[in-house]
């Protein structure tokens, strides 16, 4: 048995302890996704508004603003660098917040987002992905911009739905 493990050691192979370890890691890595896209599923809202922010440093946001009927619901999460969940958040908001929060989206036009060209984002390597998607029934629509500039429609409805969450959320600079 000794000479098994020697041999597979020296072909690089991983022990059978190593490789439950790794499986174990890998699962559970994969629920909290699972758990994470279930939080901001469509299937729970007649509305739902989607704000991934994808940092190149820092952690990972997601916020959800879903409504059903006359209930409208703020669903946050951040993960840390590793995948695990480091925040996950769910309250209530108003109508008012909700009521704002469409104005943004109709007056950013998101429908006019060019996505940025990649020699552009490779020019920018130290930035952050935000993208935003509405999905409203049959309707779906998706923006998305690699570092925008503070007057990019991305950029504006990503820091309303930021300041709907709470600034707290954001453990890092705002890029």
């Amino acid at each position: 048995m000794r000479r098994k493990q020697t041999e597979r050691g020296a072909r690089g192979l991983a022990s059978p302890r190593t490789y439950r370890a790794f499986a174990a890691t890998l699962l559970f890595v994969c629920f909290v996704q699972r758990a994470a896209a279930q939080q901001c599923d469509p299937s729970r809202f007649d509305t739902l508004i989607r704000f991934e922010w994808r940092r190149s440093f820092d952690s990972d946001i997601d916020v959800c603003v879903g409504k059903r009927g006359d209930l409208v619901t703020l669903l946050v999460t951040r993960h840390a660098r590793d995948g695990t969940l480091t925040l996950r958040r769910e309250r209530r908001l108003a109508a008012n917040d909700w009521t704002k929060l469409v104005r943004t989206i109709m007056s950013a036009h998101l429908e006019n987002v060019k996505t940025t060209a990649l020699e552009d984002a490779m020019r920018q390597a130290d930035g952050s992905t935000w993208r935003i998607r509405v999905e409203s029934g049959p309707a779906n629509s998706t923006a998305k911009g690699w570092t925008p500039s503070k007057s990019d429609a991305t950029r504006v409805v990503g820091e309303a739905m930021l300041d709907l969450a709470g600034r707290d959320v954001v453990d890092g600079d705002v890029y």
